[in-house]
């Protein structure tokens, strides 16, 4: 049995599971289907491709009319379109460089950055410890951990309770006509 996968390949390296059914999707990280986009991440889309992996003594030309066959559905895949204007690319989130702060009389260049990274670990810390205590205020209680598990109990038991004696698979097992 011959593998066959088809993929779109991205300009930073990336190959993502292409799907052809009437149109052309891309496979996400659920299983779900997505158009396939112009730009994922820091790359642009490429070209679609396929992995094919024959089948162990497989004959040269059949090799060749497979190859073939699976240019032609390769080439039904439609391409995204780039857009007319692309957005900028994003920058992260946080800030990673370090603003120099006003240099006090008397004050060397290197005082000056080290008083400015310490202020920016001192509130890098403190927004650590907020969102500490903000997951510490939102998580159960004991009485809340206490009524789950005593609901659990009784879901179990009525579970228990429903099963048929005998420990029979269901309606019909067993039965001889």
């Amino acid at each position: 049995m011959s593998q066959v996968s088809f993929f779109a390949l991205y300009s930073n390296g990336a190959k993502y599971q292409a799907i052809y059914d009437g149109s052309t999707w891309l496979r996400d990280t659920t299983g779900q289907k997505m158009s396939v986009p112009w730009r994922v991440g820091e790359g642009t889309f490429v070209q679609y491709g396929f992995d094919y992996e024959p089948p162990k003594g497989l004959r040269a030309c059949d090799w060749a009319e497979n190859s073939r066959r699976l240019n032609a559905h390769l080439a039904l895949f439609t391409p995204p379109q780039r857009p007319a204007t692309e957005p900028p690319i994003s920058q992260s989130e946080t800030d990673t460089r370090v603003h120099l702060e006003e240099r006090l009389p008397g004050e060397s260049r290197l005082g000056q950055l080290q008083r400015s990274v310490g202020r920016k670990e001192l509130q890098a810390r403190a927004n650590r410890q907020h969102e500490l205590q903000e997951q510490a205020s939102q998580a159960p209680t004991a009485r809340q951990i206490a009524a789950a598990a005593e609901v659990r109990r009784l879901n179990n038991f009525h579970a228990r309770q429903m099963k048929p004696r005998g420990g029979g698979g269901g309606f019909g097992e067993g039965f001889v006509g």
